[in-house]
């Protein structure tokens, strides 16, 4: 958000210096579009499972690897993933928003 403020803040912000808060309304943006997003399925277990097995069978290092905990690691990756792509993008367009929106403007999350 920081980087995307500031990208914002200097293209809006005249070189001589100035406050994007003494601006006119006119000087701000009309519309912010934020068409990032995707989606990752949940981790299934079998398949985890099968390959546990398979990893298992190669390699003895691996039998002690607790599948409940493998299982609650993998997930908690998907649902990271999740907000990296489609919840922080809003947050940070909203935050844009906010400060560089033009009064009226459109403010898109799709």
């Amino acid at each position: 958000t920081g980087k995307l403020y500031r990208g914002v803040s200097h293209l809006l912000i005249p070189k001589g210096g100035g406050s994007p808060q003494k601006k006119s309304n006119e000087d701000k943006l009309d519309a912010i579009v934020c068409a990032s997003g995707g989606w990752a399925g949940d981790v299934d277990f079998a398949d985890m499972m099968e390959s546990h097995l398979a990893e298992t069978a190669i390699s003895s290092e691996l039998e002690d690897l607790d599948v409940e905990e493998e299982y609650a690691r993998e997930s908690a990756e998907v649902c990271e993933r999740m907000m990296r792509v489609n919840y922080f993008p809003i947050v940070a367009g909203s935050q844009v928003g906010r400060r560089f929106l033009r009064r009226g403007g459109l403010l898109h999350h799709r």
